[in-house]
């Protein structure tokens, strides 16, 4: 006959977590293929660590496990908190007294002070409350304290009496049983620190950074029994910061009209000086116009930097804003221009801006205004999801002194052009006329210089023919001393020759200036004047004198 053979059970290692000073009850498994395993028993196998507390429940094997050691944070894994790893050893035996082998179950002990960061929390760029959160997992729980580990590199963090807190610091605020809020703590972030919105105004991706607060919980009474580091993550909207925009102080100078040589008599001048700044990045557009006190002024930016500006969009240049603003022009010889960009964009075409103009003697501003916002003299709506509060309005005005006109370049090119035009009309006539009545003038020359009149000692008249001279219509007149004397040579001498007259040019007017406050010189070379008197400008060096002349000369 065949005997039954009862085979014992099978117990099943395992591994898990528990808190420490919170009790843990743990149910030891296992298999019997004999008989049903609620029929086991369960044993202790193995020594216990001396800061565990088992409790067993054979029949039902179970043991509740409770650490109640220190909790040691230098041991402590920063993300899962665990700073121990205990374990211990258990055996099951069936009905039949069947008993199996040992097995073990591995304990992870974590701190019981737990962070619990939310997901991110939403404030304003300018700064807003935070919450960091944390919980006490313990049977006894208590009061649970926050310490900042590493404020958001962007900005800083302040407590409740508006002391900063920095690296270490514990915030002044006890989390309380049941826990149901945070400790409150206030951001204020920088200037241009934010991390919404993520796009530009043109659509392309921006990189935002990541602003976080680094934390641990620990029970207020007793420190070392903390949380790991955990990671508050903020959402920062931007705020619309209000555009910076810088101009020089001087004033500019330059000719009127167009003359061909720009270099003697520049008409054109780079109005350079202007700079605009603005702290978000390119998220909004701003609303740029330039205008000319003066119709007859021409006002220009680089071409090639033109398709950074926008002049013609319906949405933006043409939606017709609270104040009915468009965009005019197209920045090219505009006595007024208006066009929409982002503040990077428009400080690039600033700084190209270059003047000319056709008026003279005439003392011209330039205004430079900049729009940033929403409403009023501002875009009507934008398409990221900045916080904007009105619209901010900045200015800068520029003088430009215009001077005559370069008349002499001008005037000799149209003399050509019409004795061209003459010449082509009348023809070889005029050509043959004149060219006749050149050589009548020098023979009739020649016979005035080679030959005169000379009276004999009887005071008749005779003809005496003088020696020829090549040059003798060209040498300069003689006294009639130099010729009884017979100073005469072949050639003439260097003082004999005469210079071509230098060609002459146009008068040309330099601009004059008002003096706006008295000035004492400090150095002999530097000039004493009221305020309010007139000086005329001769030159303006580079670094920034200019000599003048005053009425006095």
């Amino acid at each position: 006959s065949t005997v039954a053979v009862n085979a014992p059970p099978v117990p099943s290692n395992m591994t898990l977590v528990a808190e420490a000073g919170a009790a843990r009850v743990i149910e030891l498994p296992g298999s019997d293929v004999d008989d049903p395993i609620a029929t086991a028993i369960a044993v202790l196998d193995g020594p216990i660590s001396p800061d565990v507390s088992i409790i067993l429940n054979a029949t039902a094997r179970t043991v509740s496990y409770l650490y109640e050691g220190p909790v040691t944070t230098d041991a402590m894994d920063p993300e899962t908190g665990v700073f121990l790893v205990d374990s211990f050893r258990f055996r099951l035996i069936d009905a039949h007294d069947a008993t199996s082998f040992a097995t073990n179950v591995t304990v992870e002990v974590r701190s019981p002070i737990v962070a619990t960061p939310t997901e991110p929390q939403t404030i304003a760029e300018e700064g807003g409350d935070v919450e960091l959160r944390a919980v006490d997992l313990g049977d006894a729980p208590g009061d649970v304290c926050v310490e900042i580990v590493e404020p958001p590199p962007q900005g800083r963090l302040v407590d409740g009496w508006g002391v900063e807190v920095g690296p270490g610091a514990a915030l002044s605020t006890k989390l309380r049983p049941p826990f149901a809020a945070g400790a409150p703590v206030r951001y204020e972030g920088g200037a241009d620190a934010f991390t919404a919105p993520d796009r530009m105004w043109n659509g392309s991706a921006l990189a935002v950074p990541s602003i976080q607060i680094k934390y641990r919980a620990f029970a207020c009474d007793a420190p070392q029994r903390a949380s790991p580091v955990a990671t508050q993550s903020l959402k920062v909207i931007n705020v619309n910061d209000a555009p910076a925009l810088l101009y020089p102080a001087r004033a500019f100078a330059v000719y009127a009209g167009v003359a061909e040589s720009d270099d003697e008599f520049p008409s054109t001048v780079l109005l350079e000086g202007l700079e605009l700044t603005d702290a978000d990045r390119d998220v909004d557009a701003v609303r740029v116009t330039v205008a000319a006190q003066f119709s007859t002024s021409m006002l220009s930016m680089d071409a090639a930097l033109l398709p950074l500006a926008d002049f013609n969009s319906d949405r933006d240049c043409f939606g017709r804003g609270a104040s009915g603003w468009r965009c005019e022009g197209d920045g090219l010889d505009d006595s007024r221009f208006t066009f929409v960009a982002t503040p990077s964009a428009a400080n690039k075409l600033l700084k190209t801006l270059s003047y000319r103009s056709i008026a003279t003697d005439v003392r011209d501003v330039v205004s430079v205004e900049v729009f940033d916002g929403v409403g009023g003299e501002c875009l009507h709506e934008h398409t990221t999801a900045s916080i904007r509060d009105g619209c901010f309005r900045r200015n800068a005005s520029l003088t430009i002194y215009v001077a005559s006109y370069a008349l002499f370049e001008a005037h000799a090119s149209a003399s050509a052009r019409s004795e061209r035009r003459w010449a082509k009309q009348y023809g070889w006539p005029y050509s043959a006329f004149a060219g006749l009545f050149l050589l009548a003038c020098f023979v009739a020359c020649c016979a005035r210089c080679c030959c005169r009149r000379r009276t004999s000692d009887d005071g008749a008249e005779v003809k005496k023919k003088r020696r020829k001279r090549a040059w003798c219509c060209s040498r300069r007149r003689r006294s009639n001393a130099d010729e009884e004397v017979g100073a005469y040579s072949s050639t003439p001498s260097e003082d004999e020759k005469e210079e071509p007259p230098e060609p002459p040019r146009a008068t040309v007017l330099q601009p004059f200036a008002t003096v706006l406050q008295p000035f004492e010189p400090a150095e002999p070379w530097q000039l004493a004047v009221a305020g309010g008197a007139r000086v005329k400008v001769l030159q303006i060096h580079e670094d920034g004198w200019a000599e003048v002349r005053d009425a006095t000369g």
